[in-house]
């Protein structure tokens, strides 16, 4: 299935019924105040939208992010919902999708919804261990995420589910972590995207940390534990569309303290791939003391299999003893395939 055009409509705290301990949604968006824009200026907005692209035979969905969708009045989710619906009726393959709480996921308001081209649900879920939910201040359970999970699949069968996770938060331990991944098989998403917490200006973890009761997770930690994540969707075939929040989040130094980097998510590829490299050099039994390490992979994959600076060259010839690693490039090789050599 070819991935949609997305028209990105930024609804920043609408609907949602209290404010989460981590969010600063006008920091991630990068909109200062919530403003909620007029039919025609919307329209005029998808049709800009549509003029700067090439691709007019692709899919086109207008998102409604950064609030909380079904949170909202009855009457304003009508009315966004049928503006949207008209630009939809003007061409095909024209969809729309929103993210929202998963608390607020009821058969009344998929009921209410049902006369739209509604394509895509998306879901913040962050954590499926109620004592983190709690300590985030998230204001929702495990239960209401299966719960929500649930009645999309019965009710939308055809509808595509996303998932948001936030590693991190806190109370978080390893079995966190594990509640996760078995409900991310469970609810077998379309996609998932992984934001490490990073703790934003103006909010309540802020204060926690400023105060030294609350500590975010290092770089390597939230590296590590995205790619354990991201293997084990790749396994289960849940494509991961996004790790880190945006670059805008770093602007006007909203960022305190936390796990981010603009390549956060090259970084997690590559370490994936740093790991079963080792498991592969290993179970080869070889002397690899000053030996050569030949890596054969697609062409485009040679940024994250080299690692940031040649990170995973060095950590390779420290670990192994290898003399020289060289780096051939076969395009007929998929993408994060590899083949290896030792001589």
């Amino acid at each position: 299935m070819t991935d949609p055009l997305v028209i990105p409509v930024f609804i920043p705290f609408y609907g949602c019924p209290n404010k989460c301990f981590f969010c600063n949604q006008n920091a991630v968006t990068g909109i200062n105040s919530p403003v909620m824009p007029e039919k025609n200026q919307l329209l005029e907005y998808f049709t800009e939208f549509m003029s700067y692209t090439k691709f007019l035979d692709r899919p086109v969905e207008v998102a409604f992010f950064g609030g909380n969708f079904l949170g909202m009045d009855n009457d304003i989710i009508l009315k966004y919902l049928k503006i949207a619906q008209i630009f939809c009726n003007q061409g095909q393959k024209r969809g729309i999708r929103f993210s929202t709480r998963p608390d607020t996921i009821t058969a009344e308001k998929l009921e209410l919804i049902s006369e739209f081209s509604i394509k895509t649900i998306e879901l913040g879920i962050q954590s499926m261990d109620d004592m983190v939910l709690r300590k985030s201040g998230r204001g929702h359970s495990s239960k209401d995420s299966l719960n929500a999970v649930n009645l999309i699949k019965k009710i939308y069968p055809d509808v595509n589910l996303g998932l948001q996770i936030m590693p991190g938060l806190p109370g978080e331990q390893r079995a966190s972590i594990l509640k996760v991944l078995k409900f991310l098989k469970y609810a077998n998403p379309r996609y998932l995207r992984i934001y490490p917490l990073v703790i934003l200006k103006n909010t309540q973890l802020e204060k926690l940390y400023l105060k030294g009761i609350f500590k975010p997770l290092e770089l390597e930690e939230a590296i590590d534990i995205s790619s354990l994540i991201r293997d084990y969707c790749k396994k289960n075939k849940i494509r991961v569309i996004r790790m880190g929040l945006p670059s805008q989040a770093a602007e006007q130094d909203n960022i305190i303290a936390g796990p981010w980097h603009p390549s956060f998510g090259e970084l997690v590829i590559s370490r994936s791939f740093y790991k079963k490299l080792l498991v592969r050099i290993v179970l080869t039994d070889n002397d690899t003391a000053f030996k050569k390490l030949e890596i054969i992979i697609n062409p485009s994959f040679e940024s994250a299999a080299r690692g940031i600076k040649n990170s995973n060259i060095e950590k390779l010839k420290k670990r192994f003893g290898f003399e020289k690693i060289i780096i051939q490039k076969n395009s007929k090789i998929d993408f994060e395939s590899f083949y290896i050599k030792i001589t």
